[in-house]
């Protein structure tokens, strides 16, 4: 497991600036935040055991699940998904757009017990249409590194201009503690500047205000620094520590590029990439069922 905190130290490490007089804790946030997500989408599946989640008792409209309403975004756009079944039951069949007409066909329409899918417009399509349940497995985006507030409590103060924070996570009780903090809302898309706060019933109220009143279900990350630190000591990332190499490569990468340092920022970039090839090349898969011997661990 490793936490921001280390990420941010061994970056600072890598950029001889450990005093941070150049690259300042958010930059190399940012670029540890990018650089995950490069990572996670160059690197073989097999490797991201962590970011693999199953969502049970999914309701189909028709035949159609749009897969924006699942809990996280999805990894790769539609290669993210893993696989999709009848809820408790069959595992389907993936086919691509083009094989639809095939379904047609009496002896490869789609059944309770042959049943099928496709991707098309971000939403999965099911057949038979009359299955109503499904599980979707598949891989999650990694969670961004900064800290986030979650959750504005029933009961509590909101509107477009203010939300609620909930007091276990730590908030401080002391008024006016993040007055000046930059936020950002992601199921809103917007970003604002906290102008009050209210330490008692932990009430934040901001500038510009939102397009619509901020839900119990938003949420909040604090990006200007100090406050983007707040809590970082506990956030940890999400990837396979295998992969935490290359994910310093492309962050370190992306910061000598913001200071005009673009042989460093080479030489950063050949490194990472090269480690990636190397567990890509390693990642071998078992050939299937019926598969004389494991060819990952040498079998004939």
């Amino acid at each position: 497991m490793q936490y921001a905190s280390n990420l941010i130290a061994q970056l600072g490490l890598r950029l001889e600036d450990p005093g941070e007089g150049t690259f300042y804790a958010p930059t190399k946030l940012q670029a540890l935040n990018n650089a995950q997500l490069k990572v996670a989408t160059l690197v073989d599946k097999s490797y991201l055991s962590k970011l693999q989640k199953i969502e049970t008792d999914l309701t189909l409209t028709e035949g159609v699940f749009d897969l924006s309403t699942l809990t996280f975004g999805v990894l790769k756009g539609d290669q993210g998904i893993i696989s999709a079944g009848i809820y408790g039951g069959k595992q389907a069949r993936r086919i691509e757009v083009e094989d639809i007409p095939k379904l047609d066909n009496f002896f490869l329409q789609a059944t309770t017990q042959n049943p099928v899918y496709y991707i098309f417009e971000n939403k999965l399509m099911f057949f038979p249409v009359t299955v109503t349940k499904i599980d979707i497995r598949y891989l999650k985006v990694p969670t961004t590194l900064y800290y986030k507030f979650t959750g504005i409590p029933s009961g509590g103060t909101f509107s477009t201009s203010q939300w609620t924070g909930v007091t276990a996570e730590g908030l401080s009780t002391v008024d006016d503690t993040y007055n000046g903090a930059v936020v950002y809302c992601p199921e809103k898309g917007t970003h604002h500047i906290v102008t009050d706060y209210d330490g008692a019933g932990k009430v934040f109220t901001c500038s510009p205000v939102a397009g619509a009143t901020f839900a119990k279900t938003d949420t909040i990350y604090f990006l200007s620094n100090p406050f983007v630190l707040t809590g970082i000591s506990g956030v940890t990332c999400d990837l396979n520590d295998a992969l935490i190499d290359p994910v310093l490569g492309y962050a370190e990468q992306e910061c000598w590029l913001s200071d005009a340092k673009r042989e460093r920022a080479d030489k950063a970039e050949d490194k990472a990439d090269k480690v990636i090839i190397n567990l890509n090349d390693t990642a071998k898969k078992a050939e299937g069922i019926g598969t004389k011997g494991d060819k990952r661990n040498g079998g004939n």
